[in-house]
């Protein structure tokens, strides 16, 4: 090969390469997956396989443990800002509240079966998934400057 085809088909290589190092960083999970991936680990854990109603405890925690970082997250993204943020996004989260509690109260309450009593924790898991994801974004969406209170 001539030197000159043998430098491009070099360069052409390197410059392949390294796109494919920068382009090989996998996306975040998605609230889906971050989802199934807890289900999974709910149905795995020993401490949760005495049946469906442990398993949807497994899923309540982990609930909990979702809403304790919304909680910081609003806080985060209230503190910098006028008082009026504070509370808009603080009358958001209570509706968000209540839209997630009457969502997901629909699988527990058509029948009073373990079954059911999983599916509605499962809803609440992918419900506040898909909020913490939501609130992610908005923090990375959010200006570096911020106006200043009238």
């Amino acid at each position: 090969m001539p030197p000159h085809r043998r430098t491009r088909w070099m360069i052409s290589g390197l410059i392949a390469t390294l796109a494919g190092t920068v382009a090989a960083a996998p996306p975040p999970p998605t609230p889906q997956q971050r989802y199934e991936r807890q289900l999974q680990a709910c149905l795995r854990n020993p401490q949760y396989r005495v049946g469906g109603a442990a398993t949807g405890e497994c899923l309540e925690a982990a609930t909990a443990t979702l809403d304790a970082d919304i909680e910081r997250r609003l806080q985060a993204l209230a503190a910098p800002r006028c008082t009026g943020v504070g509370a808009g996004l603080a009358q958001a989260q209570q509706h968000w509240q209540q839209y997630r509690q009457i969502q997901c109260a629909a699988y527990q309450t058509m029948f009073d079966n373990t079954a059911m009593y999983l599916n509605g924790t499962a809803c609440q898991l992918r419900v506040t998934l898909e909020r913490q994801h939501e609130l992610q974004q908005l923090a990375a969406l959010q200006p570096s400057l911020h106006p200043p209170c009238d």
